[in-house]
């Protein structure tokens, strides 16, 4: 039986099949085409898409671990801006750029099921590591914001905010990557 290319997703299925076991696009007027055609257009945009979005969520995670995680004013002194509280700004800083890489294999020469579970791993780990870190800022501006410190006032700073936005971006792709590719 003649293979036959599902013209959704462009993934090589059996002729006797009635829809594609990649995407389930029903492949009922399915006609065989030539192995080396191109993708459908917009399946090569969706993946090439994701691939994008998780090269720009490494980006954002790594700024994040070099941005401010808290700014803290006080009357005299000015506005502190703090870096992470317990050094955990290496993890953000290597998965941003594992997850930068990642991102771009797969724009470039299409994702895979392996990268994208790979890329899942890292977000889920950076993600408890940021949950940790936001309790201690959020620990520390309590104290700082409390009525016992009548001149300070502190606020997140860029940093957990460029990691909470790259984190949720990477773990968006990362998910998409991985359910959407072909075994």
């Amino acid at each position: 039986m003649a293979l036959v290319r599902c013209l959704l997703c462009n993934h090589e299925v059996s002729g006797r099949r009635l829809s594609c076991p990649d995407c389930g696009f029903p492949l009922t007027a399915a006609t065989p085409q030539p192995r080396n055609e191109p993708a459908p257009r917009g399946a090569t945009r969706s993946r090439r898409g994701l691939g994008i979005a998780l090269a720009l969520s490494g980006v954002a995670v790594s700024l994040g671990s070099l941005l401010p995680w808290t700014a803290v004013s006080g009357g005299l002194f000015g506005t502190v801006s703090v870096g992470s509280i317990n050094d955990g700004d290496a993890i953000f800083l290597v998965c941003g750029a594992a997850l930068t890489l990642i991102g771009a294999l797969a724009t470039v020469r299409g994702p895979s099921r392996t990268a994208g579970i790979a890329a899942l791993a890292m977000t889920a780990a950076s993600a408890l590591v940021w949950y940790i870190d936001l309790t201690n800022v959020l620990e520390v501006l309590d104290i700082v914001n409390s009525p016992q410190e009548p001149f300070a006032s502190g606020s997140l700073g860029a940093g957990m905010w460029f990691l909470a936005i790259g984190l949720y971006v990477s773990f968006v792709g990362a998910s998409g990557i991985a359910g959407r590719t072909r075994s």
